[in-house]
């Protein structure tokens, strides 16, 4: 009875050991950015140097690198997206890298159950391509981030040690937005707001602007006392040269904002706004 009694007090102590929750010396991270309409998400472990030589020693030059610690990286595509010409569907693919003194190839791969690069496969490859190596700030843990963030493209940024390598990744946003505005506008339930949101994203991606002109006076039709969809199609006015009908809806959209905020016992703080819009036009 004694040595079962040693045995389970054993295996509870096994247990509660591997409960522990301690520091991990590669620590993980998740880097999440909408860029456009697409999120993109990247999952991966940051090992340090800790006075280490890293590439060209821990990491040799002309191997492949799980490009950073533990599990293979991972990085999530929410729609389809295009990387150095090379066109990705829409998911997950763990990210390698060969690391050269003065390049990088870059490796998305359709196995994303891997440890490390045991049990990789060139067959399972969906994109391979080259970037340069860079010299940057030394950076003590790994560092993986997405930069240069617009509504069409992003960086990706890999930097260790005092070496970076990017790639851009590249969205069609405006041909995602476009589909959101018609599926929206043919809706049941399009209010005015659809309309603006429709000629306002026309109006700031400098797009059909007769179109947008059109958009923003049916948001105004359908309220005719928002003093922000007024201010809207005024700048839609201007867009289509039409200056003077530009400055009569904005006086307006001034007028309408000064008595609501008037009779909601507020001051209306966007006057200096529309004065600048004016200004610009005249």
């Amino acid at each position: 009875m004694k040595k079962v009694l040693t045995l389970a007090l054993v295996a509870l102590m096994g247990l509660s050991a591997n409960a522990q929750d301690l520091p991990q010396p590669s620590p993980s991270a998740n880097v999440m950015q909408r860029v456009g309409l697409t999120d993109v998400e990247i999952t991966y472990s940051r090992p340090a140097m800790r006075g280490r030589t890293i590439f060209g020693d821990l990491v040799p030059y002309g191997e492949m690198w799980r490009t950073g610690a533990n599990k293979a990286t991972a990085i999530n595509f929410s729609t389809d997206v295009e990387i150095e010409g090379q066109k990705l569907e829409a998911g997950t693919y763990s990210l390698f890298t060969i690391p050269n003194k003065d390049s990088w190839t870059i490796i998305l791969n359709k196995n994303t159950e891997l440890w490390g690069v045991d049990g990789y496969s060139q067959d399972m490859d969906a994109a391979r391509f080259e970037v340069e190596a860079e010299k940057g700030a030394k950076i003590e843990s790994m560092r993986i981030s997405v930069e240069n963030v617009s509504n069409n493209s992003a960086d990706v940024v890999i930097a260790w040690a005092e070496t970076k390598a990017s790639f851009t990744i590249k969205v069609n946003t405006d041909e995602m937005a476009m589909a959101n505005i018609e599926a929206a506008l043919a809706a049941d339930d399009a209010t005015w707001r659809t309309y603006l949101n429709a000629g306002n994203y026309y109006l700031r991606n400098d797009m059909d602007a007769a179109q947008a002109l059109e958009y923003c006076k049916t948001a105004t039709e359908m309220n005719e006392e928002n003093w922000y969809a007024q201010f809207v199609y005024a700048q839609a006015l201007a867009a289509n040269g039409m200056n003077d009908e530009a400055e009569e809806a904005a006086a307006e959209a001034k007028e309408m904002g000064q008595n609501a905020a008037e009779e909601a016992g507020e001051t209306f703080n966007y006057g200096p706004m529309i004065d600048q819009f004016v200004e610009g036009i005249e």
